[in-house]
């Protein structure tokens, strides 16, 4: 028998509507104006089509019990990601990394080997999974633990990573480098930076 740990998560269960008047509404509706005022005296060139896909799915393959021998999985069969995120093939590219480091000691016919893989695989996917889930379970709609002090306190601090990144170049551009998987969060946690995102978050944050 295989073990197979999955986590679901699931962002807002809210599709936009398609026609033109509701759908400026929708935009409009948003914490922020700014695509409703982008697009407000725009001229349509084809009737709105809603994106219904929003799940992120992640499976712990090989956490525990057996697992066939020479059997991996990888890509979106492992981790797949709600779409707005836009990190699927650079994700599935960190887990082929992942199998070709692994292949460089060992094959498929030891079965250790195998399973060591496929955890490797797994594990690829980690902080991009970090990354956008734990911002999804923020809205009311979704699906998934929302309580623990560390949830919490991630909130907190990408908070303070938001409102210092609209006012500190050096934050916003190490922010959009994690977003983007060019550099991992580690990058926004060095005490320089923590720094910066402490005096630039928390005293704009008091004017607000």
């Amino acid at each position: 028998m295989i073990n197979i740990f999955a986590r679901y998560t699931v962002f807002q269960k809210i599709t936009p509507p398609t026609d033109e008047t509701a759908f400026l509404n929708f935009a409009k509706s948003l914490r922020s104006d700014i695509i409703h005022q982008g697009i407000a005296n725009a001229e349509p060139q084809n009737q709105p089509k809603a994106f219904v896909k929003n799940e992120s799915t992640y499976r712990y393959y090989a956490e525990a019990g057996k697992w066939p021998q020479g059997f991996l999985v990888t890509g979106d069969a492992v981790c797949s990601f709600n779409p707005i995120y836009g990190q699927g093939m650079t994700a599935a590219l960190l887990a082929a990394e992942s199998l070709a480091k692994s292949a460089a000691h060992g094959n498929s016919d030891n079965t250790a080997w195998v399973k060591n893989a496929q955890r490797n695989i797994v594990q690829a996917y980690r902080s991009p999974w970090t990354i956008s889930t734990n911002e999804d379970l923020r809205w009311p709609a979704t699906e998934g633990p929302k309580t623990g002090v560390a949830l919490r306190t991630m909130h907190k601090f990408s908070n303070l990573i938001g409102i210092a990144a609209a006012h500190n170049q050096h934050v916003a551009y190490t922010y959009i480098q994690v977003l983007h998987m060019t550099a991992t969060p580690a990058a926004l946690l060095t005490p320089l930076m923590l720094a910066r995102i402490l005096k630039s978050g928390l005293r704009k944050k008091s004017r607000l």
